[in-house]
C-alpha cells in the first residue's frame, strides 16, 4: 500500500472516532451539571406558564413576554387532552425565543392511579415524532407532582417502570422527575435518586423539587432545609433544579398564603452552588391559588413583562440580584444554531490566586478577532461595566465572559484575595477508634495543598481522614499571596491495652503502652480506684477492669453560633453587660469566637470577681461573619467576668439564650460555667478551654480472662 493509503485509513479512523465521541443530539447530564449537545453547562433560569388553560395554547403571545426576562428556559404546563399539533407549535415558539422548553404533564398532581396516562401519552408516535423534531433541546418532565405520602419503594418503582418505557420507546432527551408528596418531599430523591439514575441506560435524568415547604415554620427553618438539600444532592453527585419555587408563599392551601417563603435566599444560594430553578408562574393565567386573580403565586397581573403583581415578581425577574435577568446565560449554540469555535479562555491569570493590596486590573484576552463583548461577575454576581478591563478592590472570585459575535462564547475566572488564612480547627481527642476529617476549608483550585504528619508530607488533597495520634499540618500556597500554615495535635486519650488470658492464681500486671496518667477502677462508674499507672492483681476470677487517660483535655463548649440577635456597637456595650462565668477547676481559656459585622478592631477583656483586669486580647477584624480571639489566659477556680469593644464593627448578640447558662460537665464533675449577663446578651461563642487533668472519654473495659493451667 503506498503512504498516501496508510493516511487516507489513519484519518478515516480519526474522522469516525471523533464523529462518534462529538455526536451528542441532546442535553445530557454529567454529575451534577446540565450540558448543552455542544458540552455548554446549563444553568435553568425561566418561569413556568400554564399554557394548556390559556387562550394562548402555542405562547404566540406569552414567550415573547417571558423572553423579556432573558429567561433560558420555560417549564409549558400541559395535559394528555392537549393537541399535538399545538405543543408542537408551543415547543417551536419557545426555541424561537432562545428559551429551552420542558413539556410537562399535569393529569397525574398527586395521583399514581393515572401516571400511566402521562407515560401512555409520551408514546404515542405523533408525540414521539414531537420530541424527535425538537430533541436537541428539549427536556421532558414526565408528569407534575405524582404521589401523596406514596412510600419510598412505591415511589421508586414507579418511575423505575417509567424509565424502562420512555427509553423502550426511544426517548433519549433528558427526563425531568418530580419529587413525591406532590413535589416538595425532597426525601424521595435524595433515598432513590443514585438506584434511578444507575437504572436509566443512558444516566440523563435531571431531579425536581418544589419548594412549597410549611416545615420547619420559620424562615431560619427553611434557608436551613434549602442547605441541606444542595449538600444531600451535592454528596449524592446527582443533578437537580427548583422545578417550581422560588415562590412568594409557603404553600398553596390558603390557610398558609400569608407565610412568605424566603425567596431571595433561595435564588442568591442557587446562583452560588450554579442549581437551576423555574418560577410559579407567569401569570397569563391566574393561578387559582390563595386568591384569584393575582394571587400570591402570580407573577404578573395580565402575562405582561414589567406589569408585576408584586415586588417578589420583580425581584426575582428583574431587579434582584440574583434575578432572572442579571444571571441568565443562553448556550451559545442555543442563540446560534451552532456550537462554538475552539476559543481560548481569557487568560486573566486564573493560573494563582491574586494578592490584592491596593487594587487588580483584571483584562480578558482572547484569540478572537471578532468584535468582542463582556461580561463580568464577582461571586457569580453580575457586575457593573462592559469593557475587557475591570479594576478589583475587593476580595473574591472574579469571572470574566467574553461573547466574540457568531463564533464563540467563552469564559474564565480568577481568585483575588487579600487575606490567605488556614486554619485546621482544635486539636482532636481521640477516646475511641475512629476516623476523623481535617479539613483546609482552600476549596479554591488556585490554591496548593500539602499535608505532613509528624513532619512527612503524605497529601495533597483538601481535606485528609485521620484515625491515629501526632501533629498534623497543612501548607496552603497561593500564588503571589504566598505561603500560609496551621497545625492540629491529635492525641489518642484511648488507653492501648488489650484483654488477656491467665492461669488461675497467677499475678497479673496491666500497663497501657503510652505516656498518660492512666487510672484504674474496679466499676464503669470510676467509683472504685484500684490503681494508677500500672494494675497488679492475683488472677483468682475472670474480671473487667476499666482503665482511663486522665491527662487533661481540651473542649470547645458554649454557645455554637447566634441565633435571632440583633448587631450592637462597641461603644454600647456596658460593663453591666459583660458575661459573667464560674470556673471550678484550674484550666486554660485559649479561644473565643465574636461575631462581627465589618472590618475593625475587636478586643476582649476578662476581669476577676472584683472587676481587676486578668487578660486582655485583641485582633484586626477584615471581613463580617466569624473572628476567633485568642487569650491563651490560665484562670484558677472562682467567678470572673469578660467584656468586648471594638473601634468600628457590630457585635452580634442575643436577647434571649434559652439554653442559659452553659455548663460543662465531665464525669459528673462540673469544670466551667457561662451564665446570663445582667440584661441577657450574650457576645460570645465557641469557648475553647484546656485542663492540665481529667479525661473526657470514658474508661476502656479491660477483660482478665482466668482459665485452668496445669
Amino acid at each position: 500500500m503506498s503512504s498516501f493509503f496508510y493516511k487516507f485509513i489513519s484519518t478515516l479512523v480519526l474522522f469516525s472516532f471523533s464523529f462518534f465521541v462529538f455526536a451528542q443530539e441532546t442535553i445530557y447530564v454529567k454529575d451534577q451539571i446540565i450540558y448543552s449537545a455542544c458540552g455548554e453547562p446549563i444553568v435553568l433560569r425561566g418561569v413556568n406558564e400554564m399554557f394548556i388553560w390559556s387562550e394562548d395554547h402555542t405562547g404566540s403571545m406569552a414567550l415573547a413576554e417571558i423572553a423579556k426576562t432573558g429567561a433560558n428556559a420555560v417549564r409549558l404546563v400541559w395535559t394528555t387532552d392537549g393537541d399535538v399539533k399545538e405543543l408542537d407549535k408551543l415547543i417551536s415558539n419557545c426555541l424561537s425565543h432562545d428559551m429551552i422548553p420542558i413539556p410537562e404533564l399535569h393529569d397525574a398532581t398527586g395521583d399514581f392511579a393515572k401516571f400511566q396516562k402521562c407515560l401512555d401519552y409520551w408514546k404515542r408516535p405523533d408525540v414521539l415524532a414531537v420530541i424527535q423534531k425538537h430533541k436537541r433541546w428539549i427536556i421532558v418532565n414526565i408528569a407534575n407532582e405524582v404521589g401523596k405520602g406514596d412510600t419510598q419503594e412505591a415511589w421508586r418503582n414507579h418511575y423505575l417502570d417509567a424509565i424502562t418505557q420512555l427509553r423502550t420507546a426511544g426517548i433519549d432527551v433528558p427526563l425531568m422527575i418530580d419529587c413525591g408528596d406532590y413535589g416538595s418531599e425532597e426525601r424521595y430523591m435524595i433515598e432513590n435518586g443514585t438506584a434511578l439514575m444507575n437504572h436509566d441506560p443512558i444516566h440523563n435524568l435531571v431531579f425536581s423539587v418544589h419548594t412549597y415547604w410549611i416545615k420547619p415554620d420559620s424562615h431560619q427553618g427553611r434557608k436551613d432545609r434549602l442547605d441541606a438539600v444542595i449538600d444531600a444532592m451535592r454528596k449524592l453527585n446527582l443533578p437537580f433544579v427548583i422545578g417550581e419555587g422560588p415562590q412568594k408563599a409557603v404553600s398553596p392551601w390558603s390557610v398558609y398564603c400569608d407565610v412568605d417563603f424566603p425567596y431571595v435566599y433561595l435564588i442568591d444560594r442557587c446562583q452560588e452552588e450554579g442549581i437551576g430553578w423555574l418560577a410559579w408562574s407567569w401569570g397569563q393565567v391566574n393561578n387559582n391559588d390563595c386568591g384569584s386573580p393575582n394571587s400570591a403565586f402570580d407573577m404578573t397581573d395580565d402575562g405582561k413583562f414589567g406589569h408585576w403583581a408584586s415586588d417578589y415578581a420583580s425581584t426575582i425577574c428583574t431587579d434582584g440580584m440574583s434575578s432572572i435577568k442579571k444571571t441568565s446565560v443562553r448556550p451559545f449554540s442555543l442563540l446560534k444554531g451552532k456550537c462554538s469555535a475552539a476559543c481560548s479562555k481569557p487568560d486573566l491569570g486564573s493560573d494563582k490566586s491574586l494578592c490584592l493590596v491596593d487594587k487588580v486590573v483584571l483584562e480578558a484576552k482572547t484569540n478572537s478577532s471578532k468584535n468582542k463583548t463582556y461580561q463580568w461577575f464577582k461571586n457569580n454576581q453580575l457586575l457593573e461595566g462592559s469593557t475587557d478591563k475591570i479594576t478589583v478592590t475587593e476580595a473574591g472570585t472574579y469571572k470574566g465572559l467574553v461573547d466574540s459575535s457568531g463564533e464563540c462564547i467563552t469564559q474564565n475566572k480568577v481568585v483575588v484575595s487579600d487575606k490567605l488564612e488556614v486554619y485546621l480547627g482544635e486539636d482532636v481527642t481521640l477516646c475511641e477508634e475512629t476516623e476523623v476529617t481535617l479539613t483546609t476549608g482552600a476549596n479554591n483550585t488556585a490554591f496548593q495543598v500539602e499535608w505532613s504528619k509528624d513532619n512527612q508530607v503524605f497529601s495533597k488533597e483538601n481535606k485528609i481522614l485521620v484515625k491515629e495520634a501526632g501533629v498534623y499540618a497543612a501548607t496552603i500556597k497561593a500564588g503571589s499571596c504566598g505561603i500560609k500554615s496551621d497545625e492540629v495535635v491529635v492525641k489518642s486519650m484511648l488507653p492501648s491495652i488489650s484483654d488477656v488470658e491467665v492461669c488461675k492464681g497467677k499475678e497479673v500486671s496491666l500497663t497501657p503502652s503510652g505516656s498518660g496518667k492512666y487510672y484504674w477502677y474496679s466499676d464503669k462508674q470510676k467509683k472504685t480506684l484500684i490503681a494508677t499507672q500500672t494494675l497488679k492483681t492475683q488472677a483468682t476470677e475472670s474480671t473487667t477492669y476499666y482503665v482511663v487517660d486522665e491527662s487533661g483535655f481540651e473542649t470547645q463548649f458554649g454557645k455554637v453560633r447566634p441565633g435571632k440577635g440583633v448587631q450592637l456597637s462597641g461603644a454600647e456595650v456596658l460593663l453591666t453587660d459583660n458575661m459573667k462565668f464560674q470556673v471550678f477547676e484550674s484550666l486554660v481559656l485559649s479561644t473565643v469566637e465574636v461575631y462581627v459585622s465589618g472590618p475593625g478592631t475587636v478586643r476582649l477583656t476578662v476581669f476577676d470577681a472584683q472587676l481587676k483586669e486578668v487578660k486582655q486580647a485583641s485582633l484586626n477584624a477584615y471581613f463580617a461573619g466569624k473572628e476567633k480571639v485568642k487569650l491563651d489566659v490560665k484562670l484558677t477556680p472562682g467567678i470572673y467576668y469578660m467584656s468586648v469593644e471594638g473601634s468600628e464593627p457590630q457585635f452580634q448578640y442575643d436577647p434571649v439564650d434559652e439554653n442559659s447558662p452553659h455548663l460543662l460537665t465531665v464525669n459528673d464533675k462540673q469544670v466551667i460555667v457561662i451564665e446570663k449577663s445582667v440584661k441577657g446578651y450574650l457576645f460570645f461563642y465557641n469557648w475553647n478551654i484546656k485542663t492540665e487533668s481529667g479525661s473526657i472519654c470514658n474508661p476502656k473495659p479491660v477483660r482478665v480472662e482466668v482459665k485452668p493451667c496445669r
